[in-house]
């Protein structure tokens, strides 16, 4: 039986398998939970911009597509995915304009 852990992380692209980091849809989750905290604090604004890596842009764009959706209609907010070339796969920005 797999760990959590094992789970939960998938193979180093940086360091050739010598180490673990988050999955993207760890990631996205994580993502998508600090885009439901920041939607609580937007006082007034109603875009919020996800600045993620490559990889974990296109899980949103793919897979995941739907669950954007969802949360722009649950939390009335437009979400504006951008991909970051240079963004590490574990680091996303949240920023309300």
């Amino acid at each position: 039986r797999d760990s959590l852990s094992r789970i939960q992380t998938t193979t180093c692209p940086y360091c050739e398998g010598e180490g673990r980091i988050k999955a993207p849809m760890t990631v996205l989750y994580e993502a998508c939970r600090e885009i439901r905290r920041v939607a609580g604090k937007l006082n007034g604004k109603r875009e919020i911009i996800c600045t993620v890596a490559p990889v974990v842009a296109e899980l949103i764009f793919d897979e995941e597509s739907g669950y954007i959706d969802f949360l722009e209609d649950e939390l009335d907010v437009t979400i504006v995915v951008k991909t970051d070339y240079k963004q590490h796969q574990e680091r996303f920005i949240i920023e309300p304009v």
